[in-house]
């Protein structure tokens, strides 16, 4: 027994010495800390759709062997499987692993994270106005914390909690809620930690780049045309927003315009929520230098000379063009609507195939020369007209497309009642069971004190040709088309014979 003891016991030791062996021979991880405080240069490129690139450089300080990099103050909407690091300075870093820590603190998750533990609740005596506190398990709750605007309390709003007292279960929103400590998983801010090994230590610095979703830009223009309607002014700004969660300060900022090719993908895990905000005009920022434009194959990209910082939270509003005194013109379009069953059965009652008095729409038509000359992303137009005083009155608003230098704009607005097409089938003949002549009456009627230009078109012809009209017409695809000139409180009427083929 004495001896069994004995092999048991030897046994023992040499366990713990092997185990203290290999705790020994472990390698020690070094942990380096990374801040925004840190960063050396930041840039931003923001692409449609919500996109942006980041790319900064940070001055970090490195062991010798195993590192936990710990690089905070990054985007909360990171996307984590696009992450790069590199070494910019000193030899190149031995990537292991990434995690990225988004559980970011807030009153919400707070609680939530206390679910099943033990809280403070504390309430006011109404008489006294002393405060009372009772320690209760926290057991469901749909509230969140929010601080008074008087007192700065924190006071729960926006939810009930179900408490399990000693005594009782309550339900219900509550006035103050405490806990004793930071639960564990939750982060001041979002945070991402490489495991590395780096050749030697010392101050070194790296390259983190990575895309990440909530930041986007459009086009906003502002044309401001003169009293007679043949000039505007154009002034176009890029809007930009960013809720990504992180500040990018003294960022060199560029944007990317065109259709980017993007997988669908899935976030691993639950993405963390950014409250969407309403912005006001202490949110709105503006700078007014002008960027370089470039090709990039089929995109253009514009690149702002300056920096630039781009707050969380934040719509800021860069200029991108500036143009004077751009000639326009006007043009007017109708679609000459009817039922296409006329086309082949003709009219049972006189007024079955007409189309009543129909307004034209109303274009802004210019050409993207000198002196704008400018790629335009597509955006959102404003138009403003000066009146006889030369003040600018808001007058319509439309879209932009996106526009190549040396091409045509013609910008839709509204509808313009002062010049009316009307139409109706005049004669319809039965040539066989698969051929159909019918022949047609347009009127146009300009009721403007000036001259315009009229464009007819019939969306709905199919399978069917023009065989003679008394106005020459032209096609634009597989639709034919009128353009009719019209002296000012004038009208013009004129026929055309379509032949339908099964």
């Amino acid at each position: 027994m004495a001896v069994s003891n004995s092999y048991r016991i030897l046994f023992v030791q040499s366990c713990c010495a092997a185990i203290a062996m290999m705790v020994d021979a472990a390698p020690v991880t070094f942990e380096s800390i990374s801040t925004a405080a840190d960063r050396l240069n930041t840039s931003v490129t923001v692409y449609n759709g919500s996109t942006a690139l980041i790319k900064e450089t940070r001055r970090v300080t490195l062991a010798p062997g195993l590192n936990r990099l710990v690089l905070r103050d990054v985007a909360a909407q990171m996307q984590v499987e696009t992450v790069a690091l590199r070494a910019v300075s000193g030899d190149a870093l031995q990537l292991i692993e990434q995690n990225f820590d988004f559980d970011v603190l807030s009153p919400g998750r707070l609680l939530e994270k206390q679910i099943g533990g033990e809280v403070r609740v504390i309430k006011q005596d109404r008489r006294s106005g002393v405060d009372r506190e009772e320690r209760a398990r926290l057991l469901a709750t749909t509230a969140s914390m929010q601080p008074e605007a008087a007192s700065g309390r924190k006071k729960v709003v926006d939810g009930e909690m179900v408490l399990q007292f000693p005594d009782r279960i309550e339900t219900g929103p509550q006035d103050r809620v405490a806990v004793d400590a930071l639960p564990d998983g939750l982060k001041e801010r979002p945070t991402l930690s490489v495991l590395l090994e780096a050749p030697r230590g010392g101050p070194q610095t790296v390259e983190l780049t990575y895309l990440t979703d909530e930041v986007d830009w459009r086009a906003n223009y502002v044309a401001t045309l003169a009293y007679d309607g043949k000039r505007l002014d154009l002034q176009g700004w890029v809007s930009m927003t960013n809720e990504s969660g992180s500040d990018f300060r003294d960022a060199r900022l560029q944007l990317v315009a065109g259709k980017i090719h993007r997988v669908p993908r899935s976030r691993l895990g639950q993405s963390m929520t950014v409250e969407k905000i309403v912005v006001t005009g202490s949110n709105i920022t503006r700078e007014s230098f002008e960027p370089v434009r470039e090709r990039l194959q089929d995109l253009y990209l514009y690149s702002f000379a300056h920096s630039s910082t781009i707050a969380d939270h934040q719509t800021k509003q860069l200029s991108l063009l500036t143009a004077k005194a751009i000639p326009v013109r006007w043009e007017y379009s109708v679609n000459l609507n009817f039922d296409s069953a006329c086309l082949w059965h003709g009219a049972r009652n006189s007024d079955d195939c007409e189309m009543n008095a129909e307004p034209a729409t109303r274009y802004l038509v210019f050409d993207n020369k000198e002196p704008l000359n400018n790629p335009l992303p597509e955006g959102h137009l404003v138009v403003h007209m000066k009146d006889r005083r030369g003040v600018s009155q808001y007058v319509d608003e439309a879209s932009v497309s996106n526009t190549a230098k040396g091409e045509t704009l013609r910008i839709k607005l509204r509808q313009e009642t002062d010049i009316v097409a009307s139409l109706r089938q005049v004669s319809f003949t039965e040539l066989g069971p698969e051929r159909k002549d019918s022949t047609w009456r347009a009127e146009v009627h300009n009721n403007k004190s000036e001259p315009v230009t009229v464009r007819l078109y019939m969306q709905k012809w199919r399978n069917a040709e023009v065989l003679s009209a008394s106005v020459p017409h032209g096609m634009l695809g597989t639709i034919p088309m009128w353009q009719v000139e019209l002296p000012a409180h004038a009208s013009r009427v004129f026929d055309f014979t379509l032949r339908s083929k099964s």
